[in-house]
């Protein structure tokens, strides 16, 4: 009778999983059907967006081989002082003798801490984030905005590379690319469909020390009627430009003269 009871008691749990699983399944099958893709999308960036981004800048970064060897040998440094501690903490205490395994099992033990409690840190900023910006909500209907507004961060960091060593940005984005600082350049031009373009670049000469607000880059299609840019202090927005015949015609004369408009009645409203 007790078996019967126990086995009836694991069917039922498993029963209730299973249902739970399906349940949960057709909740996120409907959402992504209604348009809401991100209840998927979001657990997927948050658990996997670091794969994505080591294959985007993997090959773009430099390493400093100096301070990595620094950091190895201070590292070292480190494990003989705890090393040499805990023998001496065991000495005292008339324990039994501490080997270097154990020392080398303590700093990969800290290690592990200090590695999970910054992914933890990570991962509830990012969350925080995701969940604040409508840029990224609205994804499934802003890819290649949200794209634009990621590529301009990305080129953000590389001017500023450029003017650590020249003390301003570069006349033109193409001198990043002779610099070795872009790769390949795919990341200079924006897309829309099968489009592709190279950004609106308004930085010439200038430097982090000029105002915030000051635009140095442009995105060079309209996103229903939106325009991403970036400001000289790296925060990079998306904003609607004029409608109409009189939006349209600013946002071509931009594109031909290179210049973002001064004038309040012809700025992003």
């Amino acid at each position: 009778m007790e078996q019967e009871s126990k086995k009836h008691g694991c069917f039922s749990q498993g029963m209730m999983l299973f249902l739970a699983t399906a349940m949960a399944m057709v909740v996120l099958f409907l959402a992504v059907m209604a348009g809401a893709s991100f209840v998927v999308e979001v657990p997927l960036y948050i658990a996997f967006g670091w794969i994505f981004f080591l294959k985007d800048n993997l090959m773009r970064m430099h390493f400093g081989w100096e301070m990595i060897g620094s950091s190895l040998i201070g590292w070292v440094f480190c494990l003989w002082l705890t090393h040499a501690f805990c023998q001496w903490v065991v000495r005292q205490k008339n324990l039994a003798p501490w080997r270097f395994l154990q020392t080398l099992r303590l700093n990969l033990l800290v290690f592990l801490f200090f590695a999970a409690s910054c992914a933890l840190v990570g991962c509830i900023h990012q969350s925080i984030w995701l969940f604040n910006n409508p840029v990224v909500v609205d994804r499934s209907k802003n890819r290649d905005k949200i794209r634009a507004i990621s590529e301009m961060k990305q080129i953000y960091l590389l001017l500023m590379e450029y003017e650590s060593e020249h003390g301003v940005f570069p006349d033109s984005l193409q001198a990043l690319q002779s610099e070795g600082l872009a790769g390949r350049g795919e990341v200079l031009y924006a897309r829309m469909g099968q489009m592709r373009e190279p950004y609106l670049y308004f930085g010439k000469g200038l430097s982090t020390s000029q105002r915030g607000d000051h635009v140095i880059l442009a995105s060079p299609f309209l996103y229903n009627d939106r325009i991403g840019y970036l400001r000289i202090d790296g925060s990079a927005r998306d904003e609607k430009f004029p409608g109409g015949r009189r939006g349209e015609d600013q946002f071509q004369q931009m594109i031909r003269e290179g210049i973002w408009p001064k004038d309040s009645a012809q700025q992003p409203q």
